[in-house]
Parts: C-alpha cells; sequence; structure tokens
C-alpha cells in the first residue's frame, strides 16, 4: 500500500481505531504474560496465541475485502475495548481447544511436566477469564469434536452477543468466513509463532 493509501486510512480512522480497539488489548496481554519466567511454557503459548489473535482480528475487523458483507465490519461501529477483550478471549479458547487435541503438543507438555488442566488453569488466568468465560469454553470445547459446523457457528454467535451484544446473529456466512481465518491462524501463525519460541528463536 502506497503513502496515499495509508493517509486514506488514516483520515478513514481505520489506524486510530486498531490502536485503540484492538492494539491496547494486545500490548497489555503481551506485557502480563512476558513478565513470566522464560522456563514457563506458557509464557510462549501465551505470546503465540496473542499474535494469532491480532492477526485474526486484523483480519475480521480491518481487511476491505468483503466489507459489505462481513459482520465483523458492519457492526464495528458497538465495539469498544471491552468488546474486542471478549473477542481475544473467545478466540483463545478456539485455540486451546484446537492445541489440546493434537498429541504431539500432549507429550510436549508431558516432557515439561506439565498437563492439559494445567496449562487451560494458566491460560484462563492470564486472559482473565471468569467462571462464566470457563462455563462458555467448556460448552464448545465439548462441541469441538462433535459437530465442527455447529461448534463454529457457536462460537460465532458468542462473539456476537459478548463482544457486540447482538445475541440474534446467525450468519452462516459470517462464521465460514470467521472459521477459515481462525483456523488459517492456528496452523500458520499460532503453530509457528510457538515451536519458534521454543526452539529460542
Amino acid at each position: 500500500m502506497g503513502f496515499f493509501g495509508h493517509l486514506g486510512d488514516a483520515l478513514s480512522g481505520k489506524i486510530y481505531k486498531q490502536n485503540t480497539l484492538v492494539g491496547s488489548n494486545i500490548a497489555k496481554l503481551l506485557e502480563k504474560s512476558q513478565k513470566l519466567p522464560d522456563s514457563k511454557f506458557v509464557k510462549h503459548w501465551a505470546f503465540a496465541c496473542v499474535l494469532s489473535c491480532n492477526v485474526s482480528l486484523e483480519y475480521l475487523l480491518f481487511e476491505k475485502e468483503g466489507e459489505e458483507i462481513n459482520a465483523f465490519k458492519k457492526n464495528i461501529g458497538k465495539l469498544d475495548v471491552n468488546g474486542v477483550f471478549e473477542i481475544i478471549k473467545l478466540l483463545t479458547g478456539h485455540y486451546l481447544s484446537a492445541f489440546k487435541r493434537n498429541e504431539g503438543n500432549v507429550n510436549i507438555l508431558k516432557k515439561l511436566n506439565m498437563n492439559i488442566e494445567k496449562l487451560e488453569e494458566d491460560v484462563f488466568s492470564i486472559f482473565s477469564f471468569t467462571r462464566d468465560d470457563e462455563k462458555i469454553f467448556r460448552e464448545l470445547d465439548k462441541e469441538f469434536d462433535d459437530d465442527s459446523a455447529k461448534y463454529f457457528l457457536h462460537l460465532y454467535q458468542k462473539i456476537f452477543e459478548k463482544a457486540y451484544e447482538m445475541p440474534d446473529e446467525k450468519d452462516a456466512f459470517g462464521s465460514m468466513l470467521m472459521s477459515g481465518i481462525i483456523s488459517n491462524t492456528y496452523t500458520g501463525v499460532f503453530i509457528n509463532a510457538l515451536s519458534d519460541k521454543l526452539k529460542g528463536k
């Protein structure tokens, strides 16, 4: 993008929204997680998760493609910093559900004298999950294996209920768009970032 493209973004308020809605949340979470000792696996897990959430939110909220049909963008005026944090917690739950179902990941935890339960507990703490957040995570996590289409639709609905205060959003296209983006960021961003951190890169 050239200079005038960036200028257009600035004039439209896009950069301000990105910094205010997403950037402030990302910065706080990174600061909180990186205070942990390097020996803590969850420090690297949280870093990879925050990075993945940031990339997902950039696509869902600010990419111009599909703007007219993307409910995430169309309703951005309903979002505030706290609403975006609700999205981050729900996306974190997704990355956690995906991570714990990979046998290789479970073996890594065993080698580090950790288990899934302890990882969940640490992640809930770093990302400030409430009891309600934990309950939602458990409900969605149970659906993860049973019916992926239903899982992603319910995750989508929870995002709009918790972040946008739109409990009746049931757009199948929107949930498909979201599922593609967050599945790609899990494999293309989360796993790579975590692997690099564990290798000391």
